[in-house]
Order: structure tokens, then C-alpha cells, then sequence
């Protein structure tokens, strides 16, 4: 663990890790060893904050027992994965944010992907189940509601998918990826939407949760 904080200390050419996440997408994890260790990597100043990627209440309340936890990673968005009302309620009473990744369901949402296939030679989305051309086509309609209901309120679909996850909590940070400083802007704007709650409730329905069996691949 230390040469792996070592050697992202180098790539990053930096001193510290403001936010170091510990992998706890396996629900067999004793995390208590590893936070232990974390924990005294922060006292050497090399880290800031720990968090955890994915992760149980249990892993979750163990793993604040030992060291507090700042953030905790995992998928959530309109289309995909979202957490288990009791994690976000663990984290809730323990003041941990959020951080959501994927808020934009890997750039479904933002209703500019094209049709299928639409990747290049390498995207990670080759292994996602739900970017196969079957499931793509079936989520075509639900896309082009999404769509419409985005162009009433006169905003982009992507941002009104934003707002909607802004607006389950309070202590929900999403993390949209862009190279593109102009969808930079525009993701930003979505904390100024401000939703009514039938709307907020239309979405959910719109998009029912992932199923498990269709999850995507782990965030690290």
C-alpha cells in the first residue's frame, strides 16, 4: 500500500493525496486492516482524506470506526446503478458525501452518443452489457422522453439528469468526465436547475434502477 501511495505521489507529481480511495467493491473485505494502514499514511502527511470506492453499511460503518471517512464512490445516476437506500442512509448519519460516479450514465444521458456501436477501438463501453446494440435500442425511447422533457424546461438532457441527482441529497457530488471545456460549462449550469418535485418523480419512473444484472463494470 505505501508503494502504490509512493507511485501516485510521483505520476502526480505532488507531495500529498488530498482524497485516497480504498477499493470496497468486494463485500468480503475486512477493511479494518487497510484503513488502519491509510490512516497512518495520513498521519505521514502523504494523504489527506481516505474514502471508499463501493462498499457495504458494514464495511462503511467499520471502516469510519477506524479512521473517518470523508467520501464514498459509487455509481449512481439516472440510467444505471444506483446505491442501496440503506448505504446512503449509513453515510447520511456519518456525514460522508456522496461522490457519484457516472453521473451521466457513461455519456447516455447526454443524448449524444450516435447509433450503435458508435465506439472507438478500446472505449471501455465495449464491456459495459448495457452498451450492446440490443439494450442500447431499447433505452432509444426512454432517452428521447428524457429528451423531451428536457427541452420544456429548456435545458440539455445531460444537465437535467444533473439536476435530478442533485437533487436526491444534499450531500450528492457528481463527477461528470469531459474534456470539453464548453460541456464543462454546461454540466456546472445543472446546479441552478432547480426541479419540481413531479418532475423529479417523472424521472425516476422514467428510469428504473439498473437491474443486477446489468450492472457495469467496477469504478477502479
Amino acid at each position: 500500500m505505501d508503494r502504490d501511495c509512493d507511485a501516485s505521489l510521483r505520476r502526480l507529481r505532488t507531495g500529498r493525496i488530498d482524497l485516497f480511495y480504498l477499493d470496497c467493491q468486494d463485500e468480503r473485505l475486512a477493511v479494518e486492516p487497510s484503513v488502519a494502514r491509510l490512516s497512518e499514511l495520513v498521519a505521514a502527511g502523504k494523504i489527506g482524506h481516505l474514502g471508499l470506492t463501493g462498499g457495504t453499511p458494514q464495511q462503511v460503518r467499520r471502516a469510519h470506526a477506524v479512521h473517518p471517512i470523508t467520501a464514498l464512490a459509487v455509481e449512481y445516476s439516472l440510467w444505471g446503478r444506483r446505491p442501496a437506500p440503506g448505504l446512503l442512509a449509513t453515510v447520511r448519519e456519518l456525514g460522508i458525501a456522496v461522490v457519484a460516479a457516472r453521473p451521466l450514465g457513461r455519456g447516455f444521458l447526454t443524448g449524444r452518443m450516435g447509433p450503435p456501436p458508435g465506439f472507438e477501438p478500446g472505449d471501455w463501453r465495449h464491456a459495459d452489457p448495457r452498451f450492446g446494440p440490443a439494450e442500447r435500442n431499447s433505452g432509444a425511447p426512454r432517452l428521447k422522453a428524457l429528451e423531451a422533457m428536457a427541452a420544456r424546461l429548456d435545458v440539455g438532457a445531460g444537465r437535467l439528469a444533473l439536476s435530478w441527482l442533485l437533487a436526491q441529497d444534499d450531500g450528492v457530488v457528481p463527477v461528470p468526465s469531459t474534456r470539453d471545456p464548453i460541456h464543462l460549462e454546461m454540466n456546472l449550469a445543472a446546479s441552478s436547475v432547480e426541479l419540481p418535485a413531479e418532475t423529479r418523480e417523472a424521472l425516476s419512473e422514467l428510469f428504473p434502477a439498473c437491474p443486477a444484472g446489468q450492472s457495469s463494470p467496477p469504478l477502479l
